[in-house]
């Protein structure tokens, strides 16, 4: 729960989502050093909900590895839609973009 917490602050939200949720981890060693959770939608689409790296590790390729271990997993599996909502436009969002996604809206708060 500490590292997703570093993706999503809100101990709440993430409780909500987590049991209907696949989890994916990156490790080094038999050390966690990264986790994504994915949470489905409808009938092929699932929502990354959380993607972070533990900060000593962030900067050498886990996150990287991890996003697209993750993306072949659902494409492999057949699933026809991947989505990320952030409420950012900083890294976060060049990061994901570098992979392939791409900006479909714009929503206010």
């Amino acid at each position: 729960m500490e590292l997703i917490l570093l993706a999503d602050p809100s101990e709440d939200k993430v409780r909500s989502y987590l049991p209907w949720s696949k989890c994916f981890v990156a490790s080094n060693t038999g050390v966690v050093v990264g986790v994504c959770v994915v949470k489905p939608l409808a009938l092929g689409t699932h929502e990354l909900m959380s993607i972070a790296v533990q900060p000593a590790y962030q900067g050498f390729g886990y996150g990287t590895a991890l996003l697209k271990w993750v993306i072949d997993f659902f494409r492999k599996t057949g699933e026809s839609q991947l989505e990320v909502g952030t409420g950012t436009f900083g890294y976060q969002l060049a990061f994901y973009q570098k992979h392939g996604f791409r900006v479909s809206r714009q929503c206010s708060q």
